[in-house]
């Protein structure tokens, strides 16, 4: 893996667990699902 990806890997994991623990879970998964649709 790129180090790179593993960057912004790790920043996703941060983000939606500061956001789940937010009870902000919609927002989590819409801004995961953006991330993830973007990186292609």
């Amino acid at each position: 893996m790129k180090t790179t990806t593993k960057i912004v890997l790790l920043i996703a994991v941060v983000v939606g667990y500061v956001l789940g623990r937010l009870k902000k879970g919609r927002w989590a998964l819409a801004l995961a699902s953006y991330l993830a649709g973007g990186r292609r």
